[in-house]
């Protein structure tokens, strides 16, 4: 079997290092779990990182060696769409509850200055941010506030994923 190169011999290479994967282990591989969008090469990176740093020594290290990379991608993944999903809730959120509450002014089913306020709102712009609290403030929604009026749905979702 062809030995494993040391991390510091493939870091101190200035060319591609090649493939530390002998390719009678690699042949055993299935193909990476990527979706259409995701990278092959940055995939390929992170096998060998982890192969260097784990050294396996046999097929049955090699194959465990791979699996953990798979369910490393996998999390990895994960992070990146509940991330993706949180950000599209509370920004549903908050034009829902803008909607309900006409502000900007405008057309419900047009209203450009909403839809702008809430994309500059979720990109964490200061002055979209003192915005939307002064349109929440004026309706008496910020949380801060002690107000008799029924808070939307829609606020209280987007309260709960602004923690």
């Amino acid at each position: 079997m062809p030995t494993l190169r040391k991390q510091q011999d493939v870091a101190a290479t200035t060319e591609d290092p090649g493939p530390v994967i002998p390719a009678e282990i690699a042949s055993l591989f299935e193909k990476p779990p990527l979706l259409s969008n995701e990278d092959a090469e940055e995939f390929e990176r992170l096998l060998t990182g982890v192969a260097v740093a784990v050294a396996p020594r046999d097929v049955i290290e090699w194959l465990w060696t791979k699996d953990v990379v798979d369910l490393l991608w996998e999390a990895q993944r994960l992070r990146r769409f509940r991330s993706a999903i949180l950000i599209a809730a509370r920004r549903k959120a908050l034009h829902d509850v803008l909607d309900e509450y006409d502000e900007p002014p405008g057309a419900p089913f047009m209203n450009h200055a909403r839809d702008t306020l809430v994309n500059r709102w979720s990109a964490r712009d200061p002055k979209a941010l003192k915005e939307v609290e002064k349109l929440l403030s004026k309706h008496g929604l910020m949380k801060r506030q002690s107000s008799p009026k029924p808070c939307p749905t829609s606020l209280t979702i987007l309260i709960a994923l602004s923690g």
